[in-house]
């Protein structure tokens, strides 16, 4: 699986520069001058890499990482006015994972630390429904940047589809082997579409 997530990972991370092809340019991530292709794809490059992450740890651990994730590229992106859409967007999911995990958390198991981050555990029995509300978070998510407008440059967009990513990673984590590579095979053939369309 982590082959699978590897190769998804790769792809979706590569397959927006050369869509854009971005020239000389761009600003530093969280710089306060309006949109730029270097924030939108910084954003989500730590999207995508982030949750891949979570998915290295226990299933107890995972949604606090996820919150943790979608928390911490919303306060990049508060450094930036004209990305506030996005940052409430993600500040949401970051508020809904964390009132999730705050009902069901494990109290019998210990925190872990990860690169700089604690992560607290949930109850084995509210795994379920965790997944059931972050996918649930994501969607609103997804669909409140699609309805956002930018500066024509569809930095929303992709954000959205990082999101959208992030679906697909969580949807086939929970799949056979043969299913999450069919999984896999139709997110490539979707960027694949995206790039003869550009």
């Amino acid at each position: 699986m982590r082959l699978l997530f590897s190769l998804v990972l790769a792809l979706v991370v590569a397959t927006p520069m050369n869509v854009l092809a971005w020239g000389a340019g761009g600003q530093t991530f969280g710089a306060n001058k309006g949109f730029s292709r270097s924030t939108t794809s910084q954003a989500v490059r730590n999207l995508t890499e982030g949750v891949a992450t979570c998915h290295k740890l226990g299933w107890a651990y995972r949604y606090d990482c996820y919150s943790k994730t979608y928390g911490n590229v919303a306060r990049d992106l508060d450094r930036n006015s004209a990305y506030a859409d996005a940052a409430q967007a993600l500040r949401d999911v970051e508020t809904r994972l964390n009132e999730t995990i705050d009902r069901n958390v494990d109290s019998s198991k210990p925190q872990i630390r990860q690169q700089g981050q604690t992560y607290r555990a949930i109850r084995k029995e509210s795994v379920a429904q965790a997944k059931r509300e972050f996918l649930s978070a994501l969607d609103d998510a997804e669909t409140k940047l699609l309805r956002s407008p930018d500066d024509g440059d569809a930095h929303f967009a992709r954000i959205a589809q990082a999101i959208n990513t992030n679906k697909v990673l969580l949807r086939s984590a929970l799949l056979g082997a043969p299913q999450a590579f069919r999984v896999a095979g139709a997110m490539i053939y979707k960027q694949i579409a995206v790039l003869a369309r550009s």
